[in-house]
């Protein structure tokens, strides 16, 4: 008897020690997966910011990468030279995060090996290491990567059984947000951060009748030279959690820079041998356009939300029911504002009645973007329901076409402005009438 009761422990501490190795197999397996999406996130940062680099007035490494091939093949290889910063690697339990750097002259160095199999022959030694001149202000490229492990989708990105802290613990909204589903939201609110400071950098005035954007729409090259400058700028400050599973975002960069590198890329083109069509630019005063800006720093938000497929639950499926307590957007007015712009070859009253009802139609779309982007629950937006049900869609329709839109407001350059309205309450309370 005695002998048996010995087997039987034995055979129970040699499987609990079996379990134990089990799961620290796994685990590790799991911090290494997150690990390698954490470096290939950090190749994709560090490639954006090195791709913006300046090599000459008016040329970049992007230029430079974008000869051939063989030489995109080759920057992806450098980048992979990139080291991973000793003591920047944390590892959460679900989310790895990590620092890589690479310093200009390490930059410099490749483009110095490579640049003989390019249509830039001009070139010298000399002239590249002009490019330490033109990025004086940065010595070292630093980006951060971060990752996690791929699950199934309505899954959690771990395997263990107990849960580990996350930055969201706490939030409303985000009980049931996966590590993958904020990394996700996170990057969306970067790229939505992005676009909407490009809105507000092509809003600025150059001369009485002229904006940035005129200056863009010359060309396609130099709108995505101006947008590849913008996606350079860093966050200015760290992510923040709202409730209701939303994460914001700010960006900001000064009118000096910008005016600054808007000069640049209009020196570059006449440089090329660009005849710019549709205002005199090199009559433009660049000094004087930044003492004559309102403002000194242009700031923009950028807001996400998590993929509803990156949850650990089931998305909720049925509109809110009366008894739950009202959002706070519900009690809130939104507005959005529309641009139009006179038809080619008219002149006169129909040409501004034209160009007010395309602000018009500006005015709703972007106001239906909005809408339709507000969060019902963690999981689910008027967007979703609205594909779902669809009496919450014709509701939904039915709502939008009630905006309320503004009198036209006629710019110097000939644009027409209107902003469109609509208090939020009536559509919770119609979406809490569906079924």
């Amino acid at each position: 008897m005695f002998k048996r009761i010995v087997c039987i422990s034995l055979s129970l501490v040699f499987i609990f020690v079996l379990a134990n190795m089990a799961y620290a197999t796994k685990e590790g397996q799991e911090k290494l997966m997150a690990r390698r999406a954490a470096i290939v996130d950090g190749y994709r940062n560090l490639a954006e910011r090195v791709k913006g680099l300046r090599i000459t007035s008016n040329t970049y490494v992007r230029d430079f990468v974008a000869e051939s091939d063989q030489i995109q093949t080759q920057f992806d290889h450098f980048l992979k030279g990139a080291k991973v910063d000793p003591g920047s690697e944390r590892w959460d339990g679900e989310v790895y995060t990590l620092r890589m750097s690479l310093t200009i002259e390490q930059i410099v160095k490749f483009i110095e090996t490579h640049y003989k199999k390019t249509r830039f022959l001009f070139w010298t030694n000399t002239t590249i290491r002009q490019m330490v001149t033109y990025n004086k202000e940065i010595k070292v490229i630093e980006v951060e990567g971060s990752g996690t492990i791929k699950s199934p989708a309505g899954t959690a990105d771990y395997s263990s059984n107990a849960k580990p802290a996350r930055i969201t613990d706490g939030i409303p909204g985000w009980e049931g947000v996966t590590a993958r589903g904020r990394l996700m939201a996170e990057r969306a609110a970067k790229l939505d951060a992005y676009r909407n400071l490009a809105e507000e950098v092509k809003g600025l005035r150059i001369t009485s009748n002229t904006y940035v954007r005129d200056f863009v729409a010359e060309n396609d090259m130099i709108n995505t030279d101006l947008d590849t400058y913008i996606k350079g700028i860093r966050l200015s400050g760290p992510y923040r959690y709202k409730p209701d599973g939303i994460v914001e975002c700010d960006v900001e960069v000064t009118i000096v820079d910008i005016i600054k590198e808007v000069h640049e890329i209009w020196n570059r083109y006449v440089r090329r041998g660009y005849k710019f069509k549709r205002v005199r630019w090199e009559k433009v005063r660049w000094e004087e356009v930044i003492t004559q800006q309102n403002v000194r720093v242009i700031k923009a938000t950028g807001f996400g939300v998590p993929p509803e497929k990156y949850t650990e639950k089931e998305p909720v499926s049925q509109v809110p029911s009366g008894s739950q307590s009202r959002p706070s957007w519900s009690y809130e007015t939104y507005s959005a504002r529309g641009y139009g712009v006179p038809r080619e070859g008219e002149t006169g009253t129909m040409a501004k009645l034209n160009a007010a009802r395309a602000a018009e139609v500006d005015a709703r779309r972007n106001l239906a973007e909005l809408v339709y982007g507000v969060k019902i629950n963690a999981a689910t937006t008027v967007r979703d329901f609205a594909v779902q049900n669809d009496e919450v869609n014709a509701s939904v329709s039915t709502f939008l076409a009630g905006a309320e839109v503004s009198e036209p407001v006629y710019l110097d350059d000939g644009s027409v402005e209107v902003v469109a309205s609509l208090p939020m309450e009536p559509l919770w309370d119609s979406l809490r009438s569906c079924r």
